[in-house]
């Protein structure tokens, strides 16, 4: 039931992090590392890494990087990779 209470946890903290960022106009992604940093061990300790909460993590990483693909602009990466060997 504890890795329960710390996956909804996060997830609030997510969704929170999310509409603030939307208020103060910056992308949501920088809240909610802002939010992992402070809730993670690196300052409040709230979080502790476990088996899901790594395996949880590692998804995420994989969905972040994927949906940064799906929002890459290929033709202006060739055209500015052309540019850099001309």
């Amino acid at each position: 039931m504890h890795i329960l209470l710390e996956i909804s946890f996060i997830l609030l903290a997510s969704v929170i992090a999310t509409v603030l960022s939307k208020k103060a106009g910056i992308p949501a992604i920088v809240c909610q590392l802002f939010v992992g940093i402070i809730l993670g061990p690196a300052l409040l300790n709230v979080v502790h890494e476990g088996e899901v909460i790594h395996f949880l993590s590692e998804v995420g990483v994989i969905l972040l990087m994927f949906i940064a693909g799906l929002e890459a602009h290929f033709d202006l990466l060739k055209n500015t990779s052309s540019l850099a060997y001309s």
